[in-house]
């Protein structure tokens, strides 16, 4: 047994520990200077579009990056996404009670486990732009757009410790450009 003073308030510092205490005080005082944008978020952004970025005009029959954040984490279940380009009213009132428009890519899912530990379909890096002015078939015609607001929708199904009746939906979406003619 080690016998203990009771009046001993610190302990002696070795040459390394002198050196390591030099240089915490010289350097810690410079991380309030790193700004915050080269900070680590304090939280990831769950449910958000990576790519494409809003704004991004892309054209009829064209290859765009597509990179989405599931609520895929500790604690987090993300059991599948669905991907939308919606046009016309749609755009103004996505999930309104009107007659929509648009495009469905596709569903998919994210490797996350114990919610989906192999994914069967997961997302493409790339996604191609439907050309609206070819008839898709059936008795379905098409119609030539130009400068053509138009919104990227993805629809995530995903849990959480909580009960809830269902799962979790979560909606986001960035504004593109289809077929643009112009620049701003």
């Amino acid at each position: 047994m080690v016998p203990c003073s009771a009046n001993r308030t610190s302990l002696p510092l070795s040459p390394n520990n002198k050196n390591m205490l030099f240089l915490a005080t010289l350097f810690l005082p410079l991380l309030a200077l790193v700004p915050a944008s080269l900070q680590a978020p304090a939280e990831y952004p769950y449910g958000t579009i990576d790519a494409p970025l809003a704004g991004t005009a892309v054209q009829p029959g064209a290859n765009f990056s597509f990179s989405y954040n599931p609520h895929a984490d500790y604690a987090l279940s993300s059991f599948a996404i669905h991907v939308w380009l919606l046009t016309g009213t749609a755009v103004d009132d996505p999930w309104g009670l009107s007659e929509k428009t648009g495009h469905y890519f596709g569903r998919f899912d994210y490797a996350n486990y114990p919610a989906v530990p192999y994914p069967t379909n997961p997302p493409p890096s790339q996604l191609t732009m439907p050309d609206f002015s070819k008839a898709p078939g059936g008795f379905a015609a098409g119609a030539e757009a130009s400068n053509l607001p138009v919104k990227f929708v993805v629809v995530e199904e995903w849990g959480i410790g909580q009960g809830v009746v269902g799962n979790r939906i979560s909606v986001t979406s960035v504004g593109l450009v289809y077929n643009a003619t112009t620049q701003n």
